[in-house]
């Protein structure tokens, strides 16, 4: 197994908007909001990023047919089986799976490749970008059974931060609980990648600073990549010139390049008095074309790595054109991003002297279109009362399409009752 391209050649993929970016994570596919303005829908359209000339100079020119179910190794274009696969996973120490968070289909994947790896190497962890540094505690309460699902939203606030929808993550989650595979969080508290785009990297403090590590922000690849992939525009929405936007493009690039060097320095950590595999859980565009976290990685350790770049695969349609340098495999799975598996309410709750305060909201959104109005004080979900907004969210994420969710509000000093109905 080879290890991942070397250093001299870097990509990042980003979602469209930064705030999506720190929010969300990069993803393969991303989604507009719901109620995207018309401003964005004038943005010009992003490159192809599957087919983008990057990463391995012996690849990035080489393409490859991707159909569903397809399993393609990217370092001679053979197509192998799945049963192939794991036994050629199973040589390197890191083993990078992308995912667009909102793909059931990708998930599903992702849970037959951990199960499969640990029926042939029991020595696994399971590394993941939507739980950070300090949630270890947690997540070993996890893994040896000690903590409910409950539990652990709390106490890694996964919902309070903004994760997606836990169903999603669940399958592979109770596997590590079953077999009492160790989980780690990756991330570092967002609040510190916002202070980098807002204010860049020489606002931090001194703690701020050692928590993010040695941080590269002078690829010229990866520049000029980024500079491709918004063609300037998004920049110079937020007004103030061409300087203006260098210095907002300049501030980006630094987060997103710390958000990778932190989840390389993470799996280090991981690595460190272990002698299995880590499987790696992030964002696609974190590692597509070998050039995010896991090119950090590398530049670090002589540890090998394998990449898995997930493709969308539209069932009808008979394959997609793919460069064999965006991964070390490439796997087609069924397109099953829209609409969405599980209902997003739109509704953004924060806690404020002990009530839920509605903060904003998403036009066109369920809660929206129900009615919900900012600054309403939610007190009570179907009926019974809600202790704070992370509950009100887990209780929200086990709705279904076609469930309702009964809302009392406190509006102006009145209680009022909002049913907002989960329709597509």
């Amino acid at each position: 197994m080879k290890k991942s391209v070397s250093s001299k050649h870097h990509f990042v993929y980003l979602i469209v908007v930064m705030t999506a970016v720190l929010f969300l994570g990069a993803c393969a596919t991303a989604q507009k909001p719901p109620g995207a303005s018309a401003a964005s829908k004038q943005m010009p359209p992003r490159p192809n990023l599957h087919t983008l000339s990057l990463g391995n100079p012996e690849l990035k020119d080489k393409f490859v047919e991707i159909g569903l179910g397809d399993i393609v190794r990217t370092s001679d274009g053979a197509r192998i089986d799945f049963e192939t696969l794991i036994q050629e996973l199973a040589q390197p120490r890191v083993v990078y799976l992308g995912e667009s968070h909102t793909s059931l289909s990708i998930h599903q994947f992702q849970t037959r490749v951990i199960k499969s790896l640990y029926n042939l190497q029991p020595s696994l962890k399971i590394g993941m970008e939507f739980f950070q540094r300090d949630s270890d505690k947690a997540l070993k309460l996890w893994s040896n059974g000690w903590l409910t699902e409950k539990g652990l939203m709390y106490m890694t606030g996964w919902y309070k931060t903004g994760g997606y929808n836990f169903a999603y993550y669940r399958p592979f989650m109770n596997f590590a609980r079953e077999k009492g595979l160790p989980v780690i969080g990756l991330n570092i508290p967002r609040t510190v990648l916002r202070s980098i785009s807002t204010r860049g990297l020489d606002a931090l403090n001194d703690d701020e600073k050692k928590m993010v590590g040695a941080v590269d922000v002078n690829n010229k690849e990866h520049r000029e990549l980024i500079m491709q992939y918004f063609g300037g525009a998004s920049m110079a929405h937020g007004g103030g010139g061409k300087k203006a936007a260098e210095a907002r493009m300049d501030r980006m690039y630094a987060a997103q390049s710390t958000w990778d060097n932190v989840f390389a320095d993470s799996a280090l950590a991981a690595l460190e008095d272990w002698d299995g595999i880590l499987v790696v859980i992030v964002g696609s565009g974190h590692v597509s074309y070998n050039l995010g976290t896991n090119r950090q990685f590398v530049e670090k350790s002589d540890l090998p790595t394998a990449t898995i770049m997930p493709i969308h695969v539209d069932g009808k349609k008979e394959r997609v054109r793919v460069v064999r340098s965006i991964g070390d495999y490439i796997v087609g799975v069924e397109a099953d991003m829209n609409p969405e598996h599980f209902p997003r309410f739109g509704i953004s709750g924060t806690d404020k002297d002990g009530k839920i305060v509605v903060g904003m909201l998403f036009p066109n959104s369920l809660a929206s279109k129900a009615g919900l109005k900012t600054g309403d004080i939610i007190t009570a979900l179907d009926g019974k009362k809600l202790k704070d907004a992370t509950e009100m969210r887990m209780r929200l994420a086990i709705k279904t399409w076609g469930d309702s969710a009964q809302l009392t509000v406190n509006r102006d000093g009145k209680s009022e009752e909002i049913t907002i109905k989960a329709e597509k």
